[in-house]
């Protein structure tokens, strides 16, 4: 199934909604700046692969095969654009373990 903006767009409220739930728990142990990087991910990294696939690998489908400065062009971009994702997961490192044990916590309480 293909995903678009808007598809995007309601995956992201639905995380925002899972983590709102869960913001106080997560306040316990973890910063405003880890929240916001567990909110933030979903919206930069999906514009970030969008503008991967929509922007620079079409141009290098486009290029002509001998065109070396677009395609540099376009690799360096994609690398810069990969570090952007690298730094998302980073800065979401704390705040994933402590959402994964809260939420594995909730699903025992419940039982099968």
């Amino acid at each position: 199934m293909p995903i678009n903006r808007e598809k995007i767009k309601l995956l992201a409220q639905a995380w925002d909604k899972m983590l709102l739930g869960e913001k106080e728990a997560l306040s316990s142990d973890l910063s405003c700046l880890d929240i916001s990087a567990l909110s933030s991910w979903v919206r930069d990294c999906s514009q970030i692969f969008e503008d991967i696939y929509a922007v620079n690998l079409e141009k290098i489908k486009n290029a002509s095969p001998d065109d070396f400065g677009v395609m540099h062009d376009c690799v360096v971009d994609i690398f810069w654009q990969l570090d952007h994702i690298k730094n998302h997961i980073g800065d979401a490192e704390e705040g994933f373990p402590v959402l994964m044990s809260l939420l594995a916590k909730k699903a025992k309480l419940r039982g099968p």
